[in-house]
């Protein structure tokens, strides 16, 4: 039990001394003077030895009178000679100290070079080794009462050596050093038990006085950091304000008590001759500077005020500060004065004048006017904020004045953004804000035009009223068209030329809304419906926008949970080689199921998707999942997606379609992607960049709904496809028997079928319902069919069985596909 306590004992001292051992590293690493640059440790080293020289004369005082106490005590002992030559020598040490410090000029520093420090610790040495020979010659003629006088003696000179020298540490430990040494050889040598015993208490004594010189070395190498720093930072501070003081322009002036000039500067006097050409200078003549020409705020009130001001402190003498004034010099720069004074009086208490200072504030009024420029201004178009915009409006509302609130929307913006870089998007957006400007100007001069962010703009159109008191709203529509016309046109940019366009939906003050928060809402709703319509659309607000709206954001935020809820789930519809009835291609849809609306149409689901930016993350997720199933099926199975426009104009596309194609492990070969033209009306050359780089990795690309839009023919011409799709209405209205007479669409499907074979491109007819529609699509030599005739879009287990019937399928199996799904 003992053994065990005596363990743990020891574990505690050793982690003590562990501890000790730690700081001592940390305090000797510290005081080192080598840690600063060379100048900085030349200060520090001559900062420590002038600490140690004004502590060095009581010291070397107290050392003679202590030698001289010692020498007399042991005299008539037959070693007189020795204390002789002993205080001799001891008294020529402190002569030299005394006498180096005394013609040395006490304002001038000492050095601060590791020779001086090398210097002190020879002389170090030299004096404790002068202070600790005595004991070699006095121990051995010591009687007993003696051994008191010289155990203090050697303590004494331990405590007294460091207490001196600690402000170099080097000279202080060499001192604890030589005399510990030379005490303990005299003590063990010449003393009994008892010196023996004093010399162990004297080594314990140094180590004490040593590591108390360190750490007070420590706390004064800490102190002058502490100072060098705050040096540092007033050096900044006083450079800073030189700078300052010499980029201020401020003079003197004084006047008389009826405001004549009896002290101007220079400056102030070539000014005031441009604009008055006179000697006799006034105080009233700096009113007739103030421009006059610019407007009422900063022009002829604004004199006015001044004039007022400088007569009143000439009738009534009071000091004052700051009178600023703007002054427009003849090549149109505009500059600012402040002016300051107070009055002066005589002996008899009489009003003698003004003395003050005039400075030339430009820089910081311009610098105000900045910060004024950007809380309402946006920073990038310098068309007004939001704030700005809003306080312009809230005035008009103020002031029951009829107006229209118009939200403008850019289409295709983020296309270019994402795909030229944001420096072409900056350099758009202040074009556009440069014809909006221009489309104001050329109806009235009071409409204001504001940017709120990103690619919205706003405008507030004025209006008038007819005698009935209605609302002028033609001009609304003409203005309204006359900027989607102009937004529409090419802008020329340093990366290129981009052609965008513009939605637009407004509301009107009175009509629509009394306040402005509302006019800003149902103008936002207008907007949005105008672009449901379509791209280049403007729309009036009407009242049942905001029902719709509702319901639509009821929509959209159930839609954002959708996946991650799993309301989301796939179906899957065979496409048949319509002469060998085979399955060859199996075309993904999604469905949604939602728990607060039912089931919800793609028609509907889709387009919300696309508007809120969604159908980037449901694309990947249906691209995903039905790439990860159709890795299971035969390989000579393809799998059909279809692809948003918005999802292909993203720049990393094809990026997204290769990893999922990699992580699912889907043959590149296997994978066809529906476009409709859409996509290709929209970004035509960032569309056909995607196309080629997805081409070029092996995967097919399909036009989707082939013959619906104004330019199929041109997009086969300048696009590469792989399959075209023939839109299901031609299939609907294709004639049972044609040899009775065709229809358009009999013609229509003849001739794309004649196409895809000229061009050597496979055709695909959807919405195939009627087996008479099949066998007629067959005899034009029709590639590929889908619809209802074979299957009804299926779940995975019902694809799976479809599949696996190895014989393929036709429409006159007995088994027909109809009756499978």
């Amino acid at each position: 039990m003992r053994s065990g306590r005596g363990l743990q004992r020891m574990k505690q001292i050793r982690r003590i001394l562990a501890k000790e051992r730690s700081q001592l590293r940390g305090i000797t690493s510290r005081i080192r003077a080598d840690q600063f640059d060379k100048q900085t440790a030349r200060e520090l080293r001559s900062e420590r030895v002038t600490a140690l020289m004004s502590n060095l004369m009581p010291f070397t005082v107290f050392n003679t009178i202590v030698m001289i106490f010692i020498a007399t005590w042991f005299l008539d002992r037959g070693i007189d000679l020795i204390l002789y030559v002993w205080g001799a020598l001891h008294i020529a040490l402190s002569a030299i100290v005394i006498f180096s410090k005394a013609k040395r000029d006490p304002g001038r520093p000492y050095s601060g070079s590791p020779r001086t420090t090398k210097k002190i610790v020879t002389q170090t040495i030299l004096v404790a080794a002068c202070w600790s020979v005595c004991f070699y010659f006095l121990i051995p003629v010591s009687k007993g009462e003696d051994a008191l006088i010289l155990n203090g003696l050697a303590v004494g000179g331990v405590i007294l050596g460091p207490t001196v020298l600690h402000p170099v540490p080097a000279a202080a430990l060499t001192w604890l050093a030589t005399t510990t040494l030379l005490n303990t050889g005299a003590f063990v040598l010449f003393g009994g038990n008892n010196m023996i015993i004093a010399s162990v208490m004297n080594v314990a004594f140094t180590c004490v006085a040593g590591l108390n010189c360190l750490k007070q070395a420590d706390y004064m190498t800490r102190q002058f950091a502490i100072r060098q720093s705050l040096k540092e930072k007033q050096d900044m501070i006083a450079l800073l304000l030189k700078e300052y003081e010499d980029g201020v322009r401020t003079w003197p002036w004084e006047c008389d008590s009826y405001g004549h000039m009896t002290r101007l500067p220079d400056a102030m006097k070539n000014l005031l001759e441009r604009f008055h050409r006179s000697y006799a200078w006034n105080i009233r003549d700096l009113a007739n500077l103030v421009e006059e020409k610019t407007s009422v705020s900063d022009g002829v009130e604004q004199q006015l005020h001044i004039n007022k001001r400088i007569a009143q402190i000439l009738t009534e003498p009071r000091k004052f500060h700051d009178y600023q004034f703007p002054v427009r010099l003849e090549e149109g720069r505009q500059i600012w004065f402040s002016l300051s004074g107070k009055p002066t009086y005589g002996n008899d208490g009489a009003f003698l004048g003004y003395r003050g200072l005039i400075s030339d504030v430009t820089e910081t009024k311009l610098a105000e006017q900045k910060v004024q420029f950007l809380a309402t201004h946006d920073p990038l178009t310098e068309l007004p904020n939001r704030n700005l915009y809003s306080d312009i409006l809230n005035g008009w509302i103020g002031a029951d004045r009829p107006f229209a609130c118009l939200h403008i929307d850019l289409d295709r913006f983020k296309v270019v953004n994402d795909s030229l870089g944001h420096g072409a998007g900056d350099d758009l957006l202040v074009g556009v804000a440069r014809r909006l400007e221009g489309c104001a100007e050329k109806v009235t001069s009071q409409a204001v035009c504001a940017r709120i962010g990103g690619d919205e703009f706003l405008m507030a159109l004025p209006l008038t009223k007819d005698e009935a008191g209605a609302v002028d709203e033609e001009i609304v529509a003409q203005m309204a068209q006359k900027i989607i016309d102009c937004l529409s046109q090419p802008f020329e940019l340093t990366a290129g030329t981009v052609t965008i366009g513009a939605s637009l939906g407004y509301s009107l003050f009175p009509d629509d809304a009394l306040e402005l928060a509302d006019l800003d809402n149902r103008a936002d709703l207008a907007l949005y419906r105008a672009k449901s319509k379509g791209r280049g659309q403007f729309t009036r607000y009407l009242a049942g926008m905001d029902r719709r709206a509702q319901n639509r954001k009821k929509l959209e935020v159930s839609l954002r949970g959708a996946i991650a809820g799993g309301e989301i789930h796939l179906v899957y519809q065979p496409v048949i080689e319509l002469q060998s009835g085979r399955v060859k291609t199996v075309e993904v849809l999604s469905r949604w199921k939602s728990p607060s609306h039912g089931f919800v149409s793609p028609q509907l689901f889709i387009p919300l998707a696309e508007e809120s930016g969604l159908i980037h993350q449901i694309g990947q997720w249906v691209l995903e999942q039905s790439c990860r199933e159709a890795a299971s099926w035969n390989d000579n199975i393809s799998l059909a997606v279809n692809v948003s426009a918005i999802q292909i104009l993203r720049p990393d596309f094809p990026e997204t379609v290769l990893r999922i194609l990699e992580e699912t492990g889907l043959d590149a070969s296997r994978l066809e992607l529906e476009l409709t033209e859409t996509v290709l009306v929209q970004e035509a050359d960032l569309a056909l960049q995607t196309i080629a780089k997805l081409r070029k990795n092996g995967i097919r690309i399909i036009l989707d709904d082939f013959g619906t839009g104004y330019s199929s023919l041109s997009y086969l011409h300048a696009f590469a496809f792989d399959k075209i799709k023939v839109d299901r209405s031609f299939i609907m209205n294709l004639r049972k028997d044609p040899e009775k007479g065709g229809s358009r669409a009999d013609a229509l499907v003849r001739g794309i079928v004649s196409l895809g074979q000229m061009l050597e491109v496979p055709v695909t007819a959807e919405g195939i319902e009627e087996e008479w529609q099949a066998e007629e699509l067959r005899k034009l030599g029709c590639d590929y069919g889908q619809g209802y005739l074979f299957s009804r879009p299926v779940s995975i287990a019902k694809l799976r069985s479809i599949i696996g019937m190895s014989h393929g399928f036709r429409s006159s199996d007995p088994t027909p596909a109809r009756s499978i799904a």
